[in-house]
């Protein structure tokens, strides 16, 4: 992928500089460079459809996201992420729910540490939830109700 970036990064001028030099050759030939540009009726007919298919296809994979549920694609109810903390570029430290237990859990790129468990919980899951007003307001608006400020 970064490759393909480069190549098109260094052929972009290139090809600026053929473009430009064919439509000044044109020119100098006394051509119409005009009579170049597509039809701009059939243009705008293809920038719409393609508009279109990417708008449907945003529709299409919210409707599959709201069939299948949410709880399908974030694994087990019994295991939950409660809350993180980055500590620098690739390390953090998170507090993981198992069953009624927390953890708190040290993660490197090599390794993930148990640095403490807690016997009580130290993080309510329900204060958590209640908490987020993004989370409420996208909740609304997936169930196409009014938001309530």
């Amino acid at each position: 992928m970064i490759l393909q970036l480069r190549l098109i990064k260094s052929l972009f001028p290139l090809l600026l500089f053929v473009l430009f030099s064919v439509s000044v050759a044109a020119a100098e030939k006394g051509a119409d460079v005009t009579a170049v540009l597509p039809n701009q009726t059939a243009y705008i007919i293809q920038v719409f459809v393609g508009l279109m298919f990417v708008i449907g296809l945003v529709f299409a994979m919210a409707w599959l996201l709201k069939r299948v549920g949410p709880g399908s694609f974030s694994g087990s109810q019994q295991l939950k992420i409660l809350t993180t903390l980055s500590l620098g570029a690739r390390e953090k430290i998170a507090i993981v729910q198992v069953g009624k237990q927390q953890l708190l859990l040290g993660i490197t790129p090599n390794s993930i540490n148990t640095l403490q468990v807690f016997d009580e919980p130290v993080i309510k899951v329900e204060e958590l939830q209640s908490n987020s007003e993004f989370a409420s307001k996208l909740k609304s608006i997936m169930a196409k109700k009014p938001v309530k400020p």
